[in-house]
């Protein structure tokens, strides 16, 4: 009889172990959404910029939706850009970015700031990412993103 009792117990040990990893794998799997409020009388003016996409890597593109690029010209003549980033992934997703700037002409515009920028977004969340024009001269550019592993 002892040995009954204790097949018995390991089994319901089991059962227990299994409920509980079977109650954690949900919360583990799965990215944590963030909830977002904010005024719906929008008294701002945006400067949408229309823009054309080329994408080669389709499951950056699938994860980091970009909802919309901004631009302005400051008062200084510097031109800014800001696009607003949708991570649409299961996970935190991690990646690079940087802006080349281009004149009116269409050149590129060297620059020591041409360097790749570190981020995360979570699961769910936006983010904003920005860069100001590194001189006036700069009338037009380019956002390259790549995934970072």
């Amino acid at each position: 009889m002892k040995g009954i009792w204790k097949e018995e117990e390991k089994t319901r040990g089991f059962f227990r172990l299994a409920a509980a990893v079977l109650a954690v794998l949900p919360i583990m799997s799965c990215g944590h959404s963030v909830n977002t409020i904010e005024n719906t009388d929008k008294s701002m003016k945006r400067d949408f910029v229309a823009n054309k996409r080329v994408i080669t890597d389709k499951t950056t593109a699938s994860a980091l939706q970009l909802r919309r690029i901004d631009s302005v010209t400051l008062p200084s003549g510097f031109l800014k850009i800001q696009a607003e980033l949708r991570n649409a992934a299961k996970k935190t997703f991690q990646f690079s970015y940087r802006f080349l700037w281009f004149d009116n002409h269409g050149m590129l515009v060297e620059t020591p700031a041409g360097t790749w920028i570190q981020k995360s977004i979570r699961s769910g969340d936006t983010a904003f990412i920005s860069a100001v024009a590194p001189t006036a001269k700069c009338k037009d550019f380019q956002l390259k993103i790549i995934e970072r592993k």
